[in-house]
C-alpha cells in the first residue's frame, strides 16, 4: 500500500498533533544537562521534582526526589568532611555559592518546604550533579 506526498504531510502533522495533545515530551522539550557536566548523553538520567527527605552527614549528602514522572529516586553525593558537597551543587543552574544552604534550607540539615530539585546521573558512577531550585526566597533579615 503506498499514499501519496500530500497524505503522508497531513499523516505526520496528526501524529505530531496527536503526541502533544498526549502530554508526552517531544525532542525538542527535552532539558539540557548543565554545562560542566561531562556525560555522554546516552548515559545520563535526570531525577527532577520535589526533594521529600535529605540529610547532610560527614561523608555523603542523601536526598530522596519525589519525580515529575511519579518515581521516588535516591541520590547521594559522596565527599569529604572538609570538602563538602557544595562543589556538585548549583542553585537555579549557578554555582551553589557561599549563601546557597540559606536558600535551600530553613536550619542546617532542614530543607525549606517544597523544595525542588534535578539530579544528574552518569552511568559511570562520578558523583552526580544537582541543581537545587527552591520553592521561596528566604526571607529577608529582621530590621534592628
Amino acid at each position: 500500500m503506498t499514499i501519496g506526498l500530500a497524505a503522508a504531510h497531513v499523516l505526520a502533522i496528526a501524529l505530531t498533533v496527536s503526541v502533544e495533545a498526549s502530554g508526552q515530551r517531544t525532542a525538542a522539550e527535552r532539558i539540557r544537562p548543565p554545562e560542566g557536566f561531562e556525560c555522554p548523553l546516552d548515559w545520563t538520567t535526570n531525577y527532577s521534582g520535589v526533594v521529600t527527605r535529605f540529610s547532610r552527614e560527614r561523608d555523603r549528602t542523601t536526598l530522596d526526589i519525589r519525580t515529575d514522572w511519579d518515581t521516588t529516586e535516591r541520590v547521594v553525593v559522596r565527599h569529604t568532611d572538609a570538602d563538602g558537597p557544595e562543589r556538585w551543587f548549583l542553585l537555579r543552574g549557578r554555582p551553589f555559592g557561599q549563601d546557597g544552604w540559606k536558600a535551600i534550607e530553613v536550619k542546617p540539615g532542614q530543607l525549606r518546604a517544597a523544595t525542588r530539585a534535578s539530579a544528574w546521573i552518569c552511568l559511570d558512577k562520578q558523583n552526580p550533579v544537582v541543581d537545587w531550585n527552591p520553592a521561596a526566597e528566604p526571607p529577608p533579615p529582621p530590621i534592628r
